[in-house]
């Protein structure tokens, strides 16, 4: 049939001359340009896997010096070793040495008396001196590397790389190793693939294989033994060096490229299927693509040239087609000869019958319409009988809409609506209580007459209108104004109203917000103090040297108040005052010699304890003392800060300045004598202060607290029960203070999150969910300034973070979490579970403590959570005390 067409052979024969000679030339030069791609590929990537492996070493190398550098801190572990808390002060040393290292999991000391020390702080009961890495290193007397082995810690797959602890007169006294996860090794040696269609081998030096990434090519799980004595022949060829054609034939070919890992006496083989080179000739079958494209175009036009004779038959198929557009579904176009034209006529004649049959059809339908149309009539007269009913359905509804009025004038929050030209047209009920105004005063009103500052203060009302058409606003803060004129917050919503597709108001719902608002300016203002004290505190508590002491305030003074000079001078046991600190730039005209406490200005203000100031144009009272400052120069302004304290002098502090003190520097220079007086006189001074600052933080916790009835006293308490884990741990004092001030503050950010969703009964949406998550972020900035250490701000952010390092601050990611976020995490649950809320009653105090078992090691750290539990059972009644505490 297809040789029928004149016009088809003279296409088959072009083709056929076109193609053959292309072919031929093609299948050649592919030949060879397989061969030459295999022979360069194994060159290149044969360097790669050695360079890679090259930098293996080095970083195993490098881990090797990490720890020859712990090992030779030995005078410091020889220190602890002699303290009685040993164990808790050498793992916390490995623990700070291992978190200076993220890829060493565990750092270890297995002294020659067996006793041992980690970086986890667990207790290891077998006599690790029987483990491998510790014989092979004690014998080899140097450092060595394990081959991988399950840790009995973790219970991973590890290797160890150990080297021999020498004391003073090198001699071994143990042995000190660190544990390397392999799967991250491994993972190391995954990125080493050269392609993504290559298997990667990890051997070692007995010819086992220790990982392999990809397909399994070489596997000896084959039941052919003649298969698997090939495959081990390869394995030792490349082991011993004796392979060097880089291939290996299997059911395919395959490119093999090696190097070796000389730190761990590793071999690293790449199996890669050599056919993924050849995708690099693809564009060399494009070429000829082209050609056979180009030819077929050629043959096209050619049998184009030829096809005029076709023509005339096709100018009765347009006849045809003309008449069945006019209707006439009876012609049919004559038969042909038994070619393409002849095929094309026969199917036009089946067309035209079958659209003469489909008009046939079309008039049955039109009739059958017609009849239907006749039954519509019949309906409408039922649809008429319906009407009734439907004004019955339409009182109901009116009904239901008084009912919605009715709960909407009731709502506690302020509910409005506005029309798309900013005039209000509905207000509830609290407009009556918020605005002091009656629903007829204020609607008709432009609401912007209402609004004082909008979310954006640098906009006019036209854009805020423009603003709240284009988009529904949520928790927005408003300033509105009262009829009195008062101002008042309001955290409003606004939803815009369509009827038909087209905007014809805006609803907005507000809650007043002051008195929270309020409440966070007052937190800013003593975060702000509490920032000041601290700095204060610092001075002057960084030594026991009073002088030193001294010397920082007069340095701060005269550096943060650019004061030209300031002196401070002590009554000694002479009664005469002495020169103990100086600072400014006029530090060196002041007098070195003790000077009598008699004298003039400076008398009344240690005689009477209070503030004295000179003046330059006092001269009846610039003595010799103050001459040379005040006329040479030109200070015109001496102030005597006495240091009195529980009516007893203890010196003055004298101040030089140009201008007349201002009052913020007034009291800051007032508040800085009295608390250098106290310092002075007591050290004690610290413990008030310390007591002081903790009623501050106790207050902030509480203002959070009052919010919610059923959280009373929760932060003490997880305040105090973190106390007692951290002394149990016998963790240093100061980091023990650190936790019991974490654990009142944990719960500061609640501040800025919405009394609503704080106090809410039931469960919480996933919107409120997610942004009462966010406490432990906000307590951070908010205390972010305050100077607080580590310890206490890592302890407020990770709270929430569960020890498998999921839960949250999600957006915050940690390679391990702090141990004091792990105590406070344990206090915090368990508080929280043996106290009642809103939505369930507190557990008992065994349930609570099953709670925590069961979550050991994925909510809270094992550790910790048996320390909890060795408490309780050793002293219940610490923990019964304070659960009963508010």
């Amino acid at each position: 049939m297809l040789l029928n067409s004149y016009r088809n052979k003279l296409i088959i024969i072009f083709i056929l001359i076109a193609m053959i000679p292309i072919l031929v030339i093609s299948i050649n030069i592919e030949s060879q340009i397989k061969k030459n791609i295999i022979d360069k590929e194994t060159e290149i990537k044969s360097v790669e896997i050695k360079n890679q492996c090259d930098k293996l070493d080095i970083w195993l190398k490098e881990k090797e010096e990490i720890l020859k550098s712990v090992a030779a801190n030995y005078p410091i572990i020889k220190e602890m070793l002699e303290n009685e808390y040993s164990f808790s002060k050498i793992n916390g040393y490995l623990n700070s040495q291992k978190i200076n290292t993220s890829s060493i999991k565990n750092l270890y000391i297995t002294l020659n008396d067996g006793r041992n020390f980690n970086s986890s702080f667990k207790l290891i009961q077998q006599d690790t001196r029987q483990r491998p890495w510790y014989k092979k290193t004690y014998q080899a007397k140097e450092l060595t590397w394990t081959q991988p082995y399950k840790d009995i810690l973790s219970n991973k797959s590890v290797i160890t790389v150990s080297l021999p602890l020498l004391n003073e007169n090198n001699e071994i006294i143990g042995v000190i190793g660190a544990d390397f996860d392999l799967n991250q090794l491994m993972e190391k040696i995954s990125q080493m693939n050269l392609t993504n269609n290559s298997t990667t081998y990890v051997i070692n030096s007995n010819g086992d294989i220790l990982k392999r990434f990809g397909e399994d090519i070489i596997s000896l799980s084959n039941s052919d033994e003649k298969y698997k004595q090939e495959i081990n022949s390869f394995i030792q060829s490349i082991i011993s060096g004796t392979n060097e054609k880089h291939i290996l034939s299997l059911n395919k070919d395959y490119l093999t490229v090696y190097s070796d890992i000389d730190v761990l006496d590793w071999q690293i083989i790449s199996v890669i299927n050599k056919s993924q080179y050849f995708h690099n000739i693809y564009g060399f079958h494009t070429h000829v693509m082209y050609v056979v494209v180009l030819t077929f175009i050629l043959v096209i036009l050619l049998a184009l040239f030829f096809s005029k004779s076709f023509s005339n038959p096709l100018e009765k198929l347009k006849t045809g087609a003309i008449e069945i557009q006019k209707g006439n579904y009876d012609y049919r176009i004559p038969d042909y000869k038994n070619d393409e034209f002849g095929q094309v006529a026969k199917a036009f004649n089946d067309m035209a019958k079958k659209m003469q049959d489909s008009h046939n059809k079309l008039k049955q339908q039109t009739e059958q319409l017609l009849s239907s149309n006749k039954q519509l009539q019949e309906m409408n007269i039922e649809l008429e009988a319906s009407y009734e009913q439907l004004e019955a359905t339409t009182s109901q509804l009116n009904d239901s809409e008084q009912r919605y009025r009715t709960l909407i004038d009731n709502m506690y929050d302020l509910v409005w609506i506005i029309d798309i030209k900013g005039n209000l047209v509905f207000v509830n009920n609290q407009a009556k209580r918020m605005l002091k105004y009656s629903k007829d005063e204020v609607i008709g009103k432009d609401i912007f007459s209402l609004v004082d500052i909008w979310k954006y203060e640098d906009v006019d009302n036209s854009e805020i209108l423009d603003n709240l058409k284009n988009t529904d606003f949520r928790n927005i803060e408003v300033i509105f104004k009262d009829k009195d004129g008062n101002e008042f917050i309001v955290e409003t919503n606004t939803k815009r109203i369509y009827e038909n597709e087209r905007l014809v108001g805006i609803q907005g719902v507000g809650r007043d917000i002051t008195e929270r608002k309020n409440m966070e300016k007052e937190i800013l203002r003593r975060n702000t103090e509490l920032t000041t004290i601290n700095k204060i505190s610092r001075n002057l508590n960084s030594t026991m040297n009073i002088k030193q002491v001294l010397q920082h305030i007069v340095d701060d003074i005269v550096e943060l108040m650019d004061m030209p000079l300031c002196t401070i001078r002590l009554l000694n046991k002479n009664n005469r005052l002495e020169s103990v600190a100086k600072a400014g730039v006029l530090s060196e005209n002041v007098i070195k010699e003790e000077i009598k406490a008699n004298k003039n200005i400076i008398n009344r203000a240690v005689r009477n304890g209070k503030l004295e100031m000179l003046y330059s144009s006092l001269k009846e009272e610039v003595d010799e003392l103050n001459k040379r400052i005040m006329v040479l120069e030109g200070v015109k302004y001496i102030s005597f800060f006495p240091l009195r304290v529980r009516e007893n002098t203890l010196g003055v502090i004298i101040v030089g300045t140009k201008d007349k003190l201002s009052e913020s520097n007034f009291n800051i220079l007032m508040s800085v004598s009295n608390q250098t007086a106290m310092v002075l006189e007591n050290i004690k001074l610290y413990d008030d202060l310390k007591e002081s600052y903790m009623k501050t933080i106790e207050t902030l916790a509480a203002a959070v607290e009052a919010k919610d009835e059923y959280t009373e006293g929760h932060s003490l308490r997880v305040s105090k029960y973190g106390y007692i884990m951290a002394k149990y741990l016998n963790l240093s004092n100061k980091m023990c203070e650190d936790i019991k001030i974490a654990g009142i503050l944990h719960d500061i950010g609640k501040i800025g999150i919405s009394d609503a969703i704080l106090t809410k009964p039931g469960r919480l949406t996933e919107d409120e969910y997610k942004e009462i998550t966010q406490h432990p972020i906000i307590g951070s900035k908010i205390l972010e300034n305050v100077g607080l250490s580590d310890t206490i701000m890592n302890a407020i952010k990770y709270h929430h973070k569960r020890y498998d390092l999921k839960g949250y601050p999600k957006e915050e990611e940690i390679d391990e979490l702090p141990i004091e976020a792990c105590i406070i995490g344990v206090a915090d649950a368990f508080d929280a579970m043996t106290s009642t809320r809103s939505y369930r009653d507190a557990m008992s105090i065994d349930e609570a403590l099953d709670e925590l078992v069961q979550n050991k090691d994925r909510q809270f750290h094992p550790y910790i959570v048996d320390v909890f539990i060795d408490i309780y059972k050793k002293t219940p009644w610490e923990i019964e005390r304070i659960m009963q505490e508010k």
